[in-house]
């Protein structure tokens, strides 16, 4: 027995009227991807890029990898204690250089 969601199963369109039409699971996973980019925000960039070398080694490094987000971004949050204090210094010194 197949289970009811298994690949080639087909299952019904949740995009049809009262859901009558049937469709196969690859097919789903494609409108369901397509749908979740539709609502997705798109923001623009606000922020800058950094090179690697500028940011605190002292840091782990998938910290690096959240402050170098942060820092591209430009009004991205970080609620992991340390991320905060690297950016606000990537970003004095660039301000003090004379750069936006």
């Amino acid at each position: 027995m197949t289970p009811p969601y298994a690949r080639g199963a087909r299952i019904p369109d949740p995009l049809s009227a009262g859901g009558a039409d049937v469709i196969g699971c690859e097919e789903a996973a494609e409108t369901y991807r397509r749908f979740v980019e539709a609502k997705a925000v798109k923001i623009a960039r606000l922020g800058f890029d950094v090179s690697p070398s500028k940011i605190n080694p002292a840091l782990k490094p998938h910290r690096r990898e959240i402050v170098r987000w942060m820092v591209a971004g430009g009004r991205r949050a970080c609620f992991m204690g340390l991320g905060t204090v690297p950016y606000c210094a990537l970003k004095l010194k660039r301000r003090a250089s004379g750069s936006n």
